[in-house]
């Protein structure tokens, strides 16, 4: 999705969210694949402060690339 594919589509979401976006997936699969006595509170404590940021910041991006698909429908 960080990737442009010329004459097809413009990129979805920046690396740098993508980079975000992937502490989640890695803390997603601890939980799913690790016991909770190894979690790190100070991570999880990082995450959940800054998931509101995140948030906006996919939310922002996946507007921008909608807008996009909305104005190449009206072509």
């Amino acid at each position: 999705m960080t990737l442009e594919l010329k004459g097809v589509r413009p990129s979805v979401i920046s690396r740098e969210l993508l980079e975000r976006l992937d502490e989640y997936r890695s803390f997603r699969h601890l939980v799913r694949n690790v016991y909770a006595h190894q979690f790190k509170p100070d991570r999880m404590k990082t995450l959940v402060e800054n998931i509101d940021g995140v948030f906006q910041v996919c939310e922002e991006q996946f507007d921008i690339f909608c807008q996009y698909l909305k104005d190449l429908s009206l072509e």
